[in-house]
Parts: C-alpha cells; structure tokens; sequence
C-alpha cells in the first residue's frame, strides 16, 4: 500500500511538473543560444533535458529564409550556435501523451521562440502554427495558424523574478510593461479539441504552449545598453523597430549593370560597378560633373540598403501627438546632427538634420514592399533650407526595383529639382549581374 502510494505521488509530482515546465530558447551572448526545458529561463537540473530530445530548432535570417539549425545536449540544457543575421529563433517539440487525473488524454506540443534583435512588428512565421507575435515596442498577437487566439490566458516572466498574468483581448492582443532592461519570457497556451494517436497512445486534444524570449534595451546576446538622461523606451523601440523593417542587403555579393545617364535630354551610357562593400564605379561618362552626380547618387542608393550595424540608438518623443499623418515624432538623443523621425506603420516617414549650413528633411511619399515585408523607398522628397529657415530648393525623388537572387537592386532612380536651378535627372540600370565569385564566397 506504502509502495501504491509513493508511486502516485510520483505520477502526480510529474504530470504538476509537465504542465509548470515549458521550453524556451535563451541567449547567451556570441550568437549563442540555450534551449532549457523549465520553469524559469535557467535550466531546471531536476528535469531530465531528453525530455526534449525531438525539439527541431530553425532560424529566420534577416532575408526572410527559414534554415534548420543543429543543436548538441549537454548536461541541462540544448545548446545551439546560430547566424549572426537571424531575426529570430524557433523550434517544435512534440512533447507526447500525457493524462491529468480524470481529464482527456492530451498530445503536449511546444512551439519556442527567441528574438534575435529589436522587437519588430512581423508577419506570422509558417514554420510556428502557434506563436506569439510583436506588434510594435510592446504589444503583442497570440496567434493560432495565423488567426488571433482571443481570451487565452499568458505568463509574463520579468527581469528580477517577476510575473504577470494577462489575458488576450477580442483580438488576441494584449500588452506588457517593458520598463526594465534584461530577459523577458512570455507563454501562452491553446487547447484544440482533436482525436488520434502518439507513440502507441491514444488522445483527445492537442494542448499546445507558444513561448517567446526577448531581450529589452538591447540586441539578443548582449548587454543592456545604458540608460541615456530623457530617454523613452518607447520611442528608442520606435525607431529600432523601423530600421529592422528597411530592405537591406545581407551578404550582397555587388554587381554591374548598364546605365543610362539622363541630364536635362542630355543623354550617355555607362557601366557601372559596384562592389560588395557599396563602393560606385562609373565608367563611359567624360563629363565629370555628370560622372561625380552619377556615383553620388547611386553610392546614397545603395549605401541605404546595406546594413548599418546597431538598430539601436537612444530617443525619446518630441511631444505627445501621436495622430499625425506622417506618424510620431522622435528625437534622437546625443545626435550631433540634432536628427528626428517622423514614424509610422514601422516606416520612417520624415528624416530631419541640421547641418553647418542649415538643415534638409526627408518626406517619404510611398514605399513598396519586398516579398519578405520589408520596406523599400520609391518615391519621398528632399527639402533644403538655410540657417534662416527659408526654402533653397526641393528634390523630389522616384525609384524603382529589380528582384535579382535576394536582392532588389535599383532600376530607375530619378531626381527632378526645384530652386534656383531647375533640373530633371535621371540613371536608368539594365542587365545588371551580381557578382557571382564574390557570391561563392
């Protein structure tokens, strides 16, 4: 009977546990990471971590592919080195059948996830059929095959030990106080009334958890950054947010193309070169002014889609309007440049910044989206004003894209300027070719 007994207490001591246990992917700093099987985001040495030995583990890179990622046991934890471009980490972990007391028999699905960077507002990931999904600096989507899961309970884990209980709204939303920098776990959990069969056992529903780690105030990996005086965490999320959702070039290999350079009906053609690193090479053109504008202007275009290194930099709002047509106002702080940003919908819409002899602003009419979801200019305009505030003259901009392997490189990049002296210019690209031995590379 004392025996009877023990072993019930051992059934309940490990399906209370299960059901107190999740997996979550942890950074850990040099594009390294730790799949714990806990309940906390350190690893629990009472639980056996073969418990999670199916666990398939895949990476998001910056581009929008999906790549399996290898990971190796050790004594607590999963441990796994990832890309220095992924956005974001997930996995599937088909748990097994497990039966509480008197309820159904249930398959336990895992779905983790981590976030390699800023939080940014993404489209739901193919790969998870459930996870939770950043919608801005600090709301969030509970999502079920893409579909909002409303009413569904989630645990908030804070820096210092501390949890949240909430639940999603009407549309599966719900939001959670970002103050402190550090770790943040959140779970969530989905019910499905479904039959079949797992390993020989039989069940009634799939119970599934979604669980997302990120790290608040800086990338995933790293240290906090340090609290600079004024700043918003918000507003520092804003625009972090934003640059994350620019079409940039990740391993760009460089490329040459035909150029057509169009001054006014002054019409040459060239080719151009450019090499991986951005660098513009005109070649054909005599005229060096019309040489000097046609690798200016292309180097600008094409320094904008290479990536700039930390999408971090500390902000905070300019004031409390956040209904503007070109979205919210930012200033950026410590800026010898004395920038701010207009943002809205994760696009930066408005660049102001002053320099020795005045200031400019960028104002983005349109942008288009690539077939990962990210932003691509195509039409904004600059205007340029002196110290006194007054107009010197305005450039209205257009360009267009070509999809070329992952790249979108420019077509047609078209300048017409209003001011003193009026002008209409344009670099029309063609056959272009990226450079396939720096690919291979």
């Amino acid at each position: 009977m004392l025996r009877l007994a023990s072993v019930l207490a051992c059934l309940l001591a490990f399906t209370t546990g299960l059901q107190a246990h999740f997996v979550f992917i942890v950074p850990q700093g040099n594009n390294q990471v730790q799949v714990v099987f806990s309940d906390s985001l350190e690893p629990d040495e009472n639980v056996p971590i073969d418990r999670i030995k199916d666990l398939k583990l895949y990476a998001l890179d910056v581009a929008g592919k999906t790549v399996a990622v290898a990971w190796k046991q050790a004594e607590h934890s999963l441990l796994a080195t990832v890309p220095s471009d992924v956005q974001a980490l997930g996995g599937v972990c088909t748990y097994g059948v497990f039966q509480r007391g008197e309820g159904k028999p249930s398959l336990l699905i895992y779905y983790p996830k981590m976030i390699a960077g800023p939080l940014t507002s993404t489209k739901a990931w193919d790969q998870l059929p459930l996870e939770i999904v950043p919608l801005g600096s600090n709301r969030f989507v509970f999502l079920h095959s893409g579909k909002p899961v409303p009413e569904a309970d989630v645990t908030v884990m804070l820096p210092g030990d501390k949890r949240e209980r909430l639940k999603t709204d009407a549309n599966g939303q719900f939001q959670v106080n970002i103050s402190a920098p550090g770790l943040y776990g959140l779970y969530a959990r989905h019910v499905a009334a479904k039959e079949g069969e797992h390993g020989g056992k039989r069940y009634e529903q799939v119970t599934s958890y979604a669980t997302l780690v990120f790290r608040s105030g800086a990338t995933a990996g790293s240290k906090s950054v340090e609290k600079h005086e004024g700043e918003d965490p918000g507003a520092t999320a804003l625009l972090a947010d934003a640059r994350a959702a620019r079409a940039v070039w990740n391993r760009f290999p460089g490329f040459t193309a035909d150029a057509k350079v169009n001054w006014d009906g002054k019409e040459v053609s060239a080719k151009i070169k450019v090499a991986a690193d951005g660098k513009v090479t005109v070649e054909g053109i005599e005229d060096k002014t019309l040489e000097s504008w046609t690798r200016r202007v292309l180097g600008s275009v094409i320094a904008h889609r290479l990536p700039s290194g930390s999408l971090q930099t500390p902000c905070a709002f300019a004031d409390v309007e956040e209904n503007h047509p070109l979205g919210r106002l930012i200033n950026v702080l410590n800026d010898e440049m004395h920038s701010s940003y207009r943002i809205r919908d994760r696009q930066i819409m408005v660049v102001n910044r002053v320099t020795p002899d005045g200031r400019f602003s960028i104002m983005m009419q349109h942008n288009q989206t690539t077939p990962e979801g990210k932003f691509l200019p195509t039409a904004f305009v600059v205007n340029y004003f002196d110290k006194e505030g007054n107009l010197i003259r305005s450039e209205a901009n257009y360009h267009s894209w070509k999809r070329l392997g992952e790249f979108d490189l420019p077509v047609l990049t078209r300048v017409i300027t209003a001011g003193k002296e009026s002008t209409v210019r344009e670099i029309e690209l063609s056959n272009h070719r990226l450079n396939a031995d720096q690919a291979a590379k």
